[in-house]
């Protein structure tokens, strides 16, 4: 027990230099950012990474450590590439210190990839922890986002008001499930203080993945090329059942698409057109939902992330009718979420949506240009049209 004990004396005296270092360089006439940063975002971003360390069952020295460190490039030389000179200044004096080699690596790392715009590859649990503790301080220190937004961005506060708001989805959706549910009621009064004053009323927008986001169809064509040497063009597919198109059974056609969706395939399937830059249009005065059938998961919440990082959003899965999954119809999810409008290319989820009272807009696709007409879907050509025709119905 007293070799223990002295063991946590050694330790606590370790992070306790490091504070001290850390404070008296804020302190310096030449701190680039004053002594504010250390009361407003060192000190509430170590407890952050503290906690993180917790619950993930690491070390929480060398975490605390590495907190401490994380900025200390930007104290020292500004902020442009601190990630690269706090590096440099916490391996020298780490190695000052006598603090493990093998433990002061780790502790470069953390700072290397720390920073969330540049979204650097973090292979190590401890990078991960000093990049979301940084990322969780962005709700505890709200005031500094506006000081950056009026001080350093010479913003207006309507221009304030807007850029802050993009931050803080931008940084809650880097975040994991764990990280969220730290901050959610922060993060939920935000939007609703940062929306006040917003004259245009909000609405719920769903929106389908595939063929109306992402080009599904053309990427199938490829891989079934690829597989079968067999050509296919995009008006073949007159049917939204696949097995149709390809003249063989549906069991095949899933285990077709089974080989095709992986996560890198579905990380790099191209954008229907001009669908990103109307979703992001949409996001900024409506809540958006992308609500899909795939049978295949994984990679779509990464490539949403991935393209989508600035926006809010809420992904739900809902149940396939072709493949028979369990789960719930789009028009129950629609009518349980209270969305306005679902975006859709298949006939039979926007038929489904409006029976439910929702209204649909159908992308037109080689697939649903015969279908019946239905007084809540809204045929439109592409996402231009989507936009015109929305802006004109929250305009009446």
């Amino acid at each position: 027990m007293k070799l223990k004990h002295i063991g946590e004396k050694m330790e606590n005296k370790i992070i306790e230099k490091v504070r001290e270092f850390v404070e008296e360089e804020c302190k310096k006439p030449s701190s680039k950012y004053g002594f504010e940063p250390y009361i407003a975002h060192f000190v509430p971003m170590v407890k952050r990474a503290k906690q993180l360390a917790k619950l993930r069952n690491v070390d929480e020295e060398l975490i605390e450590i590495a907190a401490w460190l994380h900025d200390i490039g930007s104290i020292v030389f500004g902020r442009e590439n601190h990630h690269f000179t706090g590096m440099e200044i916490a391996e020298k004096k780490l190695i000052e210190f006598d603090y493990p080699l093998e433990k002061i690596n780790i502790v470069k790392k953390c700072i290397l990839n720390h920073r969330g715009s540049i979204n650097n590859y973090r292979e190590s649990v401890e990078e991960q922890i000093i990049a979301e503790a940084d990322s969780l301080n962005n709700f505890d220190n709200i005031a500094g986002i506006f000081k950056a937004a009026f001080v350093y961005e010479n913003k207006s506060q309507l221009e304030a008001r807007d850029s802050v708001k993009e931050k803080l989805i931008r940084k809650f959706n880097q975040l994991s499930v764990e990280g969220k549910k730290l901050v959610q009621d922060k993060f939920d009064a935000a939007m609703i203080l940062l929306d006040e004053g917003k004259e245009n009323k909000k609405l719920k927008i769903g929106i389908d993945l595939d063929d109306v986001v992402f080009e599904f169809v053309k990427g199938l064509i490829k891989y079934y090329k690829l597989k079968t040497g067999k050509e296919l063009i995009f008006e073949q597919f007159q049917s939204y059942d696949i097995s149709k198109t390809l003249n063989i059974p549906l069991e095949e056609v899933l285990q077709l698409v089974g080989e095709m969706a992986t996560p890198e395939f579905n990380l790099s399937m191209a954008f229907c057109e001009f669908a990103k830059e109307s979703i992001l249009k949409l996001s900024k005065n409506n809540d958006v939902y992308f609500i899909t059938s795939r049978i295949h998961k994984e990679g779509t919440k990464e490539s949403l992330d991935k393209y989508f990082s600035e926006i809010y959003f809420e992904l739900i899965f809902s149940s396939n009718p072709y493949a028979k999954t369990l789960g719930k119809h789009k028009g129950e999810i629609c009518l349980e979420l209270g969305i306005d409008f679902m975006i859709e290319d298949s006939y039979e989820h926007a038929i489904n949506c409006a029976n439910f009272g929702v209204k649909c807009f159908l992308l037109e696709k080689p697939w649903n240009v015969s279908s019946e007409k239905h007084e809540n879907i809204i045929r439109v050509k592409d996402w231009k049209e989507v936009l015109v025709k929305l802006g004109e119905i929250k305009n009446e």
